[in-house]
């Protein structure tokens, strides 16, 4: 059993009812009760908070395993006194994919060449877009365009110019960035889990058939595997880029070495379970505890 002096909260999303969504919420929870820690799941829609000559919030504990991308919460949870994981700035740096590209730019950690879009004013959209050309000439064709928010590669293609201002013809003022297309890396990736500033597992995943994303949850198919001292290296700075206490980081392989595509900081953990065995949610909540 693990010294704990408090109830922890795992906080998740109250709103998404789907499986995929509960399977590390389950895993996150076994871990704690493996481990003999008490915690307690609680959704996001659950907690009462509010503002009165400071942030309240009732029976909040010492600690909160923050398993959502609500930063206004992590924020408020933060602010009334609770150590949050992983804290509400570095959720929200990971959330948001032009600001990981440029903090992890800051950083100096090695990222295909990228081009963050202007954000239109209002509802106005963005027009004949003619800033895709700048872009499309300096990364080439076809490039990646990535939303800045999104999850399991839904909102990430790979178009040439034209097909690219369809697309943001239709999308509001939703922000978004262009990233040139790591042909090399033939439809594979590198998912690292860190955790505690050291990698505690990873595994090759490689997409399916006429797809150039490796996302499991799209059909990829995925294999352990043994990093590479820069492949570990990369993933670790670029968790501490971030400021973040665990992540899910992955890598492509680039011409000239290994590059950072996305860091995740609440990725998802029975894929890398069923095919390493190592349980990245008991990593974690170690990490909590001794923190």
């Amino acid at each position: 059993m693990l010294p704990h002096d408090s109830v922890m909260w795992i906080v998740h999303n109250g709103f998404i009812d789907t499986e995929k969504h509960f399977q590390p919420i389950d895993q996150l929870k076994a871990a704690a009760d493996r481990l003999g820690v008490e915690a307690k799941v609680v959704t996001n829609n659950s907690i009462g908070s509010w503002i009165d000559g400071g942030i309240r919030i009732h029976d909040l504990p010492e600690k909160v395993l923050f398993w959502d991308k609500d930063v206004r919460l992590a924020r408020m949870l933060e602010s009334a006194g609770g150590k949050v994981f992983n804290p509400s700035a570095a959720i929200e740096a990971a959330d948001d994919k032009s600001l990981t590209a440029i903090l992890l730019s800051e950083a100096g950690v090695p990222m295909p060449e990228t081009v963050i879009a202007p954000v239109p004013s209002g509802f106005s959209g963005y027009g004949d877009a003619g800033f895709i050309d700048r872009a499309a000439a300096m990364l080439g064709e076809p490039f990646v365009l990535k939303e800045c928010h999104g999850s399991y590669g839904r909102q990430v293609h790979l178009f040439d110019a034209e097909e690219a201002k369809a697309y943001v013809s239709k999308i509001g003022n939703r922000p978004f960035l262009m990233q040139r297309y790591v042909s090399e890396s033939e439809g594979r990736d590198v998912r690292v889990h860190v955790v505690d500033g050291e990698v505690v597992a990873s595994m090759e995943r490689v997409a399916p058939q006429g797809d150039f994303r490796s996302n499991v949850t799209n059909g990829g198919s995925m294999s352990a595997y043994e990093p590479s001292a820069d492949e570990c290296d990369i993933a670790i700075r670029a968790t501490e880029a971030l400021g973040l206490c665990f992540a899910g980081v992955d890598i492509l392989r680039g011409a000239d070495g290994p590059l950072v595509c996305e860091v995740n900081s609440n990725a998802h953990m029975r894929n890398i379970l069923n095919c390493t065995g190592v349980d990245v949610a008991e990593h974690i909540i170690r990490m909590i505890c001794d923190a």
